[in-house]
């Protein structure tokens, strides 16, 4: 893994979870951008259903309902779609990019639990799909030279 593969995984969720609200992001856009990406969708096998994990992902829409029989009702989609499944799994379970006190470990390990393997990232600087100012957050409020992010990088070339 390198460094443009870590920054791409933060421009992939800042892109992704800008306004936060999944349920309303279509299932066309999330492939599109999760094959760009990652070059793949999500694991083909069940892991679980897809849950709202924190309140900031709640809408009107999602208040007191079934997140994944809902999304699937939405954007009429079939309900055993596992690939599917499991980015929204993933986008779901990890911290957008604006909540400055997250751990960024957590979205390597949802990474590899939703998605696969971390080196599936493209190496290509795909800055230039996200939005200047999610650029600028990220940089801004993310230290790729800290300890954590070269631990991340050194292992992976073990």
């Amino acid at each position: 893994m390198n460094i443009k593969q870590i920054r791409n995984i933060f421009y992939y969720t800042g892109i992704m979870l800008l306004d936060n609200k999944i349920i309303t992001t279509s299932p066309d856009y999330l492939i599109e951008k999760s094959l760009k990406f990652f070059g793949k969708l999500g694991k083909p096998e069940f892991i679980e259903f897809p849950k709202i994990s924190f309140d900031i992902q709640k809408s009107e829409i999602t208040d007191n309902c079934d997140f994944w029989k809902k999304y699937c009702e939405i954007w009429h989609t079939k309900s055993d779609d596992y690939e599917l499944m499991n980015i929204i799994n993933f986008l779901l379970n990890v911290f957008p990019i604006y909540v400055v006190n997250s751990k960024k470990s957590l979205t390597f390990k949802q990474f590899e639990k939703y998605i696969g393997d971390l080196n599936s990232i493209s190496e290509y600087d795909l800055s230039g799909l996200a939005h200047f100012k999610i650029l600028e957050f990220i940089n801004k409020h993310t230290d790729f030279d800290n300890r954590h992010f070269k631990l991340i990088y050194l292992k992976s070339i073990e």
